[in-house]
Parts: C-alpha cells; structure tokens; sequence
C-alpha cells in the first residue's frame, strides 16, 4: 500500500526514505507534491528533524547515493545534503534511466569490500501514465514504458550475474510510490481508489530460490487487505507499505532503524520464512 492518506508521488517518497507516514503526532508532516521551494527542507516546513535512512548510514560509514529522477527531489538534497552534514556521498538528478542505472552500477562496484545503501528512483512508467493513462493493453505507452525499466533492471541482474561475489551480498527492494488509473490520466483526485493505492514491494537476495508471498512470511505481523486501505496505523495489523521500507533496508545492511519512525520500527518484516525448528 502507499501512504495510507496520500497516493502523490513526494509525501510517499519521504515516508519510502523516513519510514513513517505523513500523517499525525509522528508523521514526518511532508502533504505536498510540488517541488520545494528554493532552500526549503522538511525542518522548515513541518518544524521536526525528519531523520532518514541517510543519517543511520552516515553515522555508520556506509556509502549512500540517491539517484533521483525530478527535480522535486531536490527537497532531500537541501534537507539533508548540506554543506553544514552531508548525508549522501552521491546525490544524481537524471531523468534518463540508461544514464542513471551506469552510476548505480559504479556505486556498486565501488562498495565491492564495503556496505553501500543507494535509491534509485525509476520515473518513466509515471510519465507515461499522466501522458496516456494507465493502459495495460500490450504495446500501449505505459507497457512499453514499464518494459524499458524492466530492461534497465535487467542490465542491473546481468551485472550481479557476471561479478558473483556482489551479487551475494546485493539485495534489491522494489516499491512505488502510487499506482494510476483513476481518473484515466492521474491518481491524484480519488487517491483512495484502489488502483492508485495497491503497488507492487518485492524483495529480492541472492540466496532466495524460488518465489514467496510477504504475506505469508510475515503472518500476524501484517494483514493483506485484499483491495482495501486501511487508514491508521493504530488499529490492527497493517498492510505492507512502501513506507517500511528505509527500516527494511537498514535490516538488510545490518544497521538500526531510523530514530522516530514509526513503520516497521522493530525491523519486524522478515523476507524469508522464519526456519522450523
């Protein structure tokens, strides 16, 4: 699930990088899509230290990089990128992914002996989507958008496949930050339609061998909802949100949760089946 309030793409990329939602007492209080304003950050705007994935691994010595693809992402540049803390040792603003995904490769290749944490934020299928809507007809823009990242990412696979001793200490999270179709060229006026709140969270190690269902995994920690949206955080199990996933990935780097977060906070989203005993 996305936001439980939102379906815009800015709010849930900051709950993505801060674990929590954006809404009450621990949100991190980030409502808007637009870009921020020159110099703004989330301390200005909601009047909190918003810490993020970035500051657990700063503190911790790994290298970071954010590979960003709009310019609205400038907002994490100018909140936690500068010259007084610098979180990120790469920060790149590319819209074109054949560009981005040779430097997410270097940030790889430089970690080789060295943990690395690096976002990579793929936007052709959400351009393609406001342009022509959602179609899912094969060859439509948005298919054939969807299977030119599917292409980039396969370059990514073809990469771990040929440096194996990467590939084992390499895992992959793949979320989004909404879904579309309602109305045909947008997600933003019915947000709580299911087709703008349902997106896709995989998680993928190279010491998985066959498929699994997160939900299954994890079970009594999380509800699957079927096309529901659960709205608090405060009632029952949750779905699985994009939101879980900075804690998720600090798991998997072996490094604490982020201080204040509010989403998968004791790091409990396994993504293997616990073993019998």
């Amino acid at each position: 699930r996305t936001d439980s309030a939102y379906t815009v793409t800015l709010p849930n990329h900051v709950g993505m990088l801060t674990s929590r939602i954006a809404v009450g007492k621990d949100g991190h209080g980030w409502f808007t899509n637009a870009a921020p304003k020159l110099e703004e950050t989330l301390l200005q705007r909601t009047g909190k230290d918003i810490q993020g994935i970035y500051h657990v691994t700063s503190k911790a010595g790994v290298a970071s990089a954010m590979l960003a693809a709009k310019p609205k992402f400038e907002l994490f540049r100018q909140s936690w990128n500068t010259p007084e803390n610098t979180l990120m040792d790469t920060m790149q603003m590319e819209p074109d992914p054949a560009l981005q995904m040779p430097e997410l490769l270097t940030v790889l290749d430089r970690s080789t002996n060295t943990r690395a944490f690096a976002f990579l934020h793929l936007r052709g299928p959400d351009d393609a989507g406001h342009a022509d809507g959602w179609n899912l007809t094969p060859g439509s823009p948005y298919m054939l958008s969807v299977a030119a990242v599917d292409a980039e990412i396969g370059k990514l696979f073809a990469h771990l496949d040929a440096h194996p001793e990467l590939k084992a200490r390499t895992a992959i999270v793949v979320t989004s930050d909404h879904g579309g179709g309602i109305p045909h060229t947008n997600h933003h006026g019915h947000g709580l339609m299911w087709v703008n709140y349902v997106i896709p969270f995989f998680i993928w190690t190279a010491a998985m061998t066959e498929a699994a269902d997160l939900y299954a995994i994890n079970p009594g920690q999380y509800m699957d909802p079927g096309i529901d949206m659960p709205t608090s955080i405060h009632i029952g199990p949750q779905p699985i949100r994009n939101a879980d996933a900075a804690n998720l990935c600090l798991k998997l780097l072996g490094l604490e949760a982020i201080s204040g977060s509010t989403m998968n906070l004791q790091q409990q989203l396994r993504w293997t089946a616990p073993k019998q005993s």
